[in-house]
C-alpha cells in the first residue's frame, strides 16, 4: 500500500473538514470511506503517533470501523500495520446496536430495499 512520507495528513485540517460538515462515512468509487483509506498507511516509527491521533480523530467524527468497502471488505480487513489493527479491535468492541442490526440484515439476506426508510438503506447497505 502507501508508504507515509513527508505529505502525511495533517490532524489540524481533518478536523477542519470535520467540524465544518465533512462525511467522515463519505464513500469514493471504491465503496472505501477515510477510515479505510487511513488504514492502508504505513507510518514511520516516528510519525505512528500521529497516525494513531488520525484514527482517533476519525472515531471521534463518528467514522464506522464496520462499513465495508465494494469489495465487501471493513477497514479491519485491509488494515496495514499493528498499530492500525489494534486500535480497529479496540474500536470494535464498541459496535452499537444498529450497527448489529444492519449487519445481521445484511448477513442474513432479509429484503430491506423499499421496506426500511430510504436514509436507513444506505446505512444497512454499507454494512
Amino acid at each position: 500500500m502507501r508508504n507515509v512520507s513527508s505529505s502525511f495528513p495533517v490532524l489540524d485540517a481533518l478536523k477542519l473538514l470535520l467540524e465544518a460538515g465533512c462525511d467522515v462515512n463519505a464513500v469514493n468509487n471504491e465503496g472505501n470511506t477515510p477510515l479505510h483509506l487511513a488504514v492502508t498507511l504505513k507510518p514511520s516509527n516516528e510519525r505512528v503517533h500521529i497516525f494513531t491521533n488520525m484514527l482517533k480523530v476519525l472515531f471521534d467524527g463518528g467514522a464506522h470501523h464496520d462499513f465495508v468497502n465494494n469489495d465487501g471488505e471493513t477497514p479491519m480487513a485491509i488494515a496495514q500495520t499493528d498499530e492500525a489493527r489494534m486500535i480497529l479491535s479496540s474500536e470494535k468492541r464498541k459496535l452499537d446496536l444498529k450497527c448489529i442490526s444492519a449487519g445481521a440484515v445484511k448477513k442474513f439476506g432479509i429484503p430491506y430495499s423499499g421496506v426500511v426508510p430510504k436514509t436507513l438503506e444506505k446505512y444497512i447497505r454499507m454494512h
